[in-house]
């Protein structure tokens, strides 16, 4: 990953969009919010990745704790396809 605007717009693609973002190559960091559509929950990422070793680390905050475990699946399922495990 040379630039953030690229997994910025992979997420997107998903409906997880970036409210900041910022670095240098290699590391890179990201603020991240999605809502889940049938009930009025807020998710919020701080997702810190490091190019050159394709690692990330991730911070998930949930308002409704019941649905965060099904949400960080689809936030990892996200950063998989787009080579990030």
């Amino acid at each position: 990953m040379t630039s953030p605007q690229t997994l910025i717009h992979h997420m997107q693609g998903h409906s997880i969009h970036c409210i900041a973002s910022g670095g240098q190559a290699p590391n890179f960091k990201f603020f991240f919010y999605a809502q889940k559509a049938e009930e009025p929950s807020t998710y919020l990422v701080e997702c810190v990745v490091n190019s050159s070793s394709c690692k990330v680390q991730l911070k998930i905050k949930v308002d409704d704790q019941s649905t965060s475990q099904a949400f960080s699946e689809l936030f990892q399922s996200a950063l998989s396809k787009f080579g990030f495990s």
